[in-house]
């Protein structure tokens, strides 16, 4: 949460409505409560932020609602802020938002809305959507079945974890070697090349 929160603060993204300098000073505030397991107060402040439609407060919100963090765990309602976020065309909200309809929290369970979602998120470069829109290529939910673009999005979702240690990476990895063995050597190889050209737009 901290992170993200700072980024945007120190990319100016933040919302007008509030003042640039209130804004910033509560999500510092946000991000302080929540660093120290203080939900309930970090949940306060950025209520406010959520309700001017700053995104990153919507979806920060969204989660603590999810994981039942500082407040009541209600599905609806994080859905209804990642929604908020989805809306403004922000990628993370995008993604959880698809996730929401992928597991049927919150909202009744539609492949379909999620692999749009997904999607969606994807093309913005998150590198999570990318490892869920190829399960959902591999799977064939929401979306036709195919185990070539499903090894295109996961081949870019690999690239987005660069680091070999960290379990997202480790995940993608092995669901990329899972997807090829039901490739042959020249469906990877065009696999590879859709990445490439995806990956140089």
């Amino acid at each position: 949460m901290g992170s993200r929160i700072a980024a945007a603060v120190a990319g100016g993204l933040v919302c007008v409505c509030l003042g640039a300098a209130a804004a910033a000073q509560t999500l510092n505030d946000a991000t302080a409560a929540y660093d120290k397991g203080d939900y309930a107060t970090a949940a306060k402040d950025l209520q406010p932020l959520a309700d001017e439609g700053f995104a990153l407060a919507q979806i920060d919100l969204g989660a603590l609602y999810h994981d039942g963090e500082g407040v009541a765990k209600d599905d609806v309602q994080a859905a209804h802020w990642h929604r908020k976020a989805a809306d403004q065309g922000d990628a993370d909200g995008q993604f959880r938002l698809g996730i929401a309809y992928y597991e049927g929290w919150g909202l009744a369970r539609d492949f379909a809305q999620a692999a749009a979602l997904l999607q969606k998120s994807a093309n913005q470069g998150d590198a999570s959507a990318m490892g869920m829109l190829a399960a959902c290529y591999d799977a064939g939910q929401g979306v036709p079945q195919s185990y070539v673009t499903a090894y295109m999005w996961m081949s870019l979702s690999l690239a987005g974890f660069p680091d070999p240690g960290s379990r997202d990476h480790q995940s993608a990895a092995q669901s990329l070697a899972r997807i090829g063995a039901h490739l042959t050597l020249a469906q990877i190889a065009q696999a590879q090349q859709m990445a490439a050209a995806r990956h140089a737009k």
